[in-house]
């Protein structure tokens, strides 16, 4: 009865989707945990049919018949985005979507007015934007540590006088912060009038959908000892989001993410329930990518036009998609704050980037782990990332994978060579 955690080891889309989708069918699992993140979340998943969907809610392994979902109290919860999302996979054959998915009653919720803040602040930023997806994310975990309880939950979600009286207190939040910004009348204007719009709707609209939203899922909203039992008599597979070197404790700030998105949270779970069979998966491309700002010491602008990138484009807010070169230093730093990594999941094998991998194995000054506590430390760790010079090695393509296990001293437990469940193979 093992279960498996997995974690993305660099800055996000390294394939989680893909692999989870591939673990679930390979063992038979029936629980897909999700222990981080938000529904920002776009882990994509493709069918031999040729069905794709990007998971941003639901569970990646949905697709496999009888799946359920787990959001655990760590995932941050847009409850209008589930239902749309769950419509969209109704339409492409799931037709217990909304049976099949359960939420902890202390999720965080995200509002309109939460989006509105996140994306008029990173807008303010200007050049100095931190690389955010614009979903309000960061704005609804910020204002829960501000204001524990005023902070929308799931479980507030039942009762309409919770809900008017917390969105009015929060509308009076953010109003305040938007106020604050120096560029407050330009963000009135009409380029910015979708964003600023959302502003004006009013509580008792927002419940309306909130309510609609919560008529799916009502019956399916649990507390912790709920997911201890499905720990305790069900094998699971962990659903990572983002990346490591985007976490909240560990990542490079302030290009982070507002979650703790290393193993910590999964492995917590696994240990309140006394599971000990497990098995930690770091997954990893064969080369290296990255989707906003933020430093990218192994950057290349050549395998940034050459590489076809098939699920990820331009955000709005996010900027574009990046590549660049592997970056050994990186991946061994996320293995040592990532709680123990037992093995890697390699994807993009069947990706062509020429005869030989240009593979960086190092630094000119050696990466150190700083105190994830002291902001100064590392802020001076990223500003030092932004100018890192890479130690580059030739590395052959029949001779990759034996030069990542020498590497990181862990062995490859699975390859991708495509976007389907059948293009992995287990090692």
């Amino acid at each position: 009865m093992k279960s498996y955690v997995t974690s993305d080891l660099l800055f996000g889309d390294s394939g989680k989707g893909a692999i989870v989708d591939s673990l679930v069918r390979k063992h038979n699992i029936d629980w897909n945990i999700r222990y981080s993140g938000g529904h920002q979340a776009a882990h994509n998943v493709v069918l031999p049919d040729g069905t794709h969907h990007t998971f941003s809610q639901f569970g990646a392994g949905s697709f496999k018949q009888g799946v359920k979902t787990i959001l655990t109290k760590d995932v941050i919860f847009g409850p209008v985005k589930l239902i749309n999302e769950g419509m969209v996979l109704i339409n492409k054959g799931l037709v217990d979507v909304f049976k099949n998915i359960y939420i902890h009653e202390d999720c965080l919720v995200t509002t309109p007015y939460h989006q509105t803040l996140n994306q008029i602040r990173e807008i303010h930023r200007g050049n100095k934007n931190h690389g955010s997806c614009g979903a309000g994310i960061g704005e609804t975990a910020a204002y829960a540590l501000k204001f524990p309880n005023m902070a929308l939950r799931v479980k507030d979600l039942l009762d309409y006088k919770t809900v008017i009286y917390k969105l009015i207190y929060l509308i009076e939040y953010c109003m305040s912060e938007i106020c604050d910004m120096e560029s407050y009348e330009i963000l009135k204007t009409d380029k910015y009038k979708d964003i600023f719009n959302k502003m004006y709707l009013t509580p008792d609209t927002i419940y309306l959908e909130f309510k609609y939203a919560a008529s799916h899922f009502r019956n399916n909203i649990v507390n912790e000892q709920f997911i201890l039992d499905v720990l305790r008599n069900n094998p699971v597979v962990f659903e990572a989001s983002q990346g490591t070197l985007l976490d909240e404790d560990y990542g490079f700030h302030p290009y982070t993410t507002w979650s703790k998105v290393t193993a910590a949270n999964a492995k917590d779970y696994l240990k309140r329930a006394g599971v000990t069979d497990y098995e930690t998966i770091g997954v990893m491309r064969t080369y290296a990518s990255r989707h906003g700002a933020g430093p990218f010491p192994t950057e290349c602008s050549e395998l940034t036009k050459s590489i076809p990138e098939l699920h990820n484009g331009v955000g709005r807010f996010q900027g574009g998609f990046r590549m660049g070169h592997l970056d050994m230093e990186l991946i061994n730093y996320a293995i040592d704050v990532n709680y123990g990594i037992d093995s890697l999941a390699i994807t993009h094998c069947d990706v062509s980037i020429g005869s030989a991998h240009k593979v960086s194995i190092g630094y000119e000054n050696p990466l150190r782990i700083f105190d994830p506590n002291n902001f100064l430390e590392r802020e001076e760790q990223t500003n030092w990332l932004k100018t890192a010079q890479p130690k580059y090695i030739s590395v052959g393509k029949e001779n990759l994978f034996r030069e990542i296990k020498r590497l990181t001293r862990k062995p490859i437990t699975i390859a991708s060579y495509g976007t389907t469940h059948l293009d992995k193979q287990f090692l």
